[in-house]
């Protein structure tokens, strides 16, 4: 065991080896020497395995240790399981053709949702499964589920008959590669 260089100590990441994503995290301080301390990947895994759902134990877990790292690091990056190094997930933005629609049952439109980069840029690559859920409304796809191809994919909602002052429309990715997206609306 080593004392880590940062005030805040070393941070041990977790993580499923098929997908990336972080699922635990450890830190170990030392009350006698009044540090964080750096331990092996092997004591992480023993410490925190217990604690994990089958699937990753079957998928197998890695550790990587990350110094000063970012803010609730597991709900925004994922470990690059090839370079072994943390990278951030991409981003969902939904954009709504209209934000003011008619709460008279019938009135739509159109919600744009889009993948980036967390320097905003489009991530043309992107494929897969997404989850749309409305606090108000109907959703054009049963269930919420939309397909995302080439970094893009869109659906639609029809207004409830009532007057809302916030609808809130939200996307999700269930496999964990993108932080989610919401838009707001309103039904007059």
């Amino acid at each position: 065991m080593q004392p880590s260089p940062s005030p805040a100590g070393p941070l041990h990441l977790v993580y499923n080896q098929r997908t990336g994503q972080i699922v635990s995290t450890y830190t170990h301080y030392d009350v006698a020497s009044r540090t964080y301390l750096e331990i092996p990947a092997q004591e992480v895994l023993d410490l925190a395995s217990g604690a994990l759902p089958d699937q990753d134990r079957a998928d197998g877990l890695g550790v990587i240790t990350v110094q000063d790292s970012p803010a609730n690091v597991a709900a925004t990056h994922l470990v690059d399981v090839e370079s072994q190094s943390l990278v951030p997930k991409y981003l969902l933005t939904a954009q709504a053709q209209k934000t003011q629609l008619n709460g008279d049952g019938a009135d739509a439109t159109d919600i744009q949702v889009s993948v980036t980069d967390d320097a905003g840029n489009p991530v043309g690559s992107f494929a897969g499964d997404l989850r749309a859920v409305t606090s108000r409304g109907k959703l054009s796809v049963p269930g919420g589920r939309i397909t995302a191809a080439g970094g893009a994919a869109s659906f639609g909602l029809t207004a409830s008959a009532e007057t809302v002052a916030r609808v809130r429309v939200t996307v999700s990715d269930p496999s964990g590669r993108c932080t989610a997206g919401s838009v707001d609306l309103e039904f007059l």
